[in-house]
């Protein structure tokens, strides 16, 4: 079984990871004009348009950060010891999980409760969490995949022949990836109805093991592809087929599901089916793109996280100002994501960066 360098800098997945977590700013701010949302501020003007758009966007975004996670998650443990590992991610994920929490989070919820006091509840209650919650589900993952590699380190496990020729064989294939995650799709929603008390509260701090369950094969397909570089490089490779089957992914797929053009209990599948081939094929794009563009891999990466963490309180500061101007609501979206992007990037190179403090606060480093 070959294994990927774990030296090599991926830049086309370190720039998926960026651009995969800075699209909050797009998806949050398309739910303020999406009708029926449960953004903390909406528009009197929606439109569905913006509801199929954070649709599109929610299909294939937290599938794919949480397979590029996976892959760098395990590329980091072939390189580390597992408790080096955990002391790494800890400040990485743990340090701005809270820094957020206490800063941006923490004004928030003060605005949204118009300077009431309801700071306390939101911090027993997990309100606190957020848009932080992917944070503390790939901590878990961190975590469980760190016990995993100490384990296969310590009884010295490796796959039988048969077994990774099976995987080699079968990650290559997306007819077979598709329809396995179809039918994964259900089993959160069958543990769910087995044990509800235990897969639906969120005593996660604010996050439910229903979601932890949810995201988990994307994660596992990211780290498997540590040890198939011939399916990594199968998926990070572009073709135009690659590009239309992730476009009629996002387009007819929340179209189908909103319209209710499949039954309740079909759409779970067919919203599975459509994660799996938006994660697979978006990849390609991403290679292709950062080719063509011929710039630094970096400046795309590096301030995703700055935008993330900063962007869920900008969006209702800024919307909350926006949508009192006499605008087109398309004219509001694009000034707010614009306006943000803006604001973030400068907070980011100007701010964070420069100042070893916040730059530890912010971005664990």
């Amino acid at each position: 079984m070959a294994i990927s360098d774990s030296k090599t800098y991926y830049s086309d997945l370190d720039v998926a990871r960026g651009v995969l977590m800075a699209l909050g700013v797009v998806l949050h701010t398309a739910n303020v004009f999406a009708p029926g949302s449960a953004a903390p501020i909406q528009s009197p003007s929606s439109n569905i348009a913006f509801l199929y758009l954070s649709d599109a966007i929610h299909l294939f975004r937290m599938p794919a950060f949480f397979a590029v996670s996976g892959f760098f998650c395990w590329m980091s443990l072939k390189h580390y010891s597992a408790d080096r590992f955990l002391r790494l991610r800890s400040k990485r994920i743990l340090i701005p999980l809270v820094a957020t929490a206490v800063t941006f989070n923490a004004v928030e919820i003060w605005l949204r409760s118009n300077g009431g006091d309801r700071l306390l509840s939101a911090y027993l209650t997990g309100e606190w969490v957020l848009h932080l919650w992917f944070l503390i589900v790939v901590f878990i993952y961190f975590l469980l995949s760190a016990g995993v590699s100490f384990l296969i380190a310590k009884f010295s496990f490796s796959a039988p022949p048969v077994i990774a020729k099976m995987f080699n064989w079968g990650l290559r294939q997306p007819i077979v990836i598709v329809f396995l995650g179809a039918l994964i799709a259900y089993l959160p929603l069958a543990m769910g109805k087995l044990t509800s008390g235990v897969v639906y509260p969120e005593y996660l701090f604010g996050v439910s093991f229903y979601t932890v369950l949810e995201y988990s094969p994307f994660f596992i397909f990211g780290a498997l592809l540590n040890y198939f570089p011939a399916a990594l490089d199968e998926w990070r490779r572009y073709s135009h087929g690659k590009a239309l089957f992730f476009l009629a992914a996002i387009m007819f797929i929340p179209i189908a599901v909103h319209k209710e053009l499949v039954s309740e209990n079909l759409a779970v599948g067919i919203w599975g089916a459509g994660a799996w081939i938006a994660t697979l094929n978006i990849f390609g794009l991403f290679s292709v793109l950062l080719g063509r563009l011929n710039v630094d891999s970096k400046f795309f990466a590096e301030p995703a996280y700055t935008i993330y963490l900063a962007h869920h309180l900008l969006v209702f500061v800024i919307g909350s100002s926006v949508l009192k101007l006499a605008a087109p609501i398309v004219v509001q979206f694009v000034f707010i994501v614009v306006i943000i992007l803006g604001i973030t990037l400068v907070f980011h190179f100007h701010v964070v960066r420069r100042i070893p403090f916040l730059r530890l606060m912010y971005n664990g480093k």
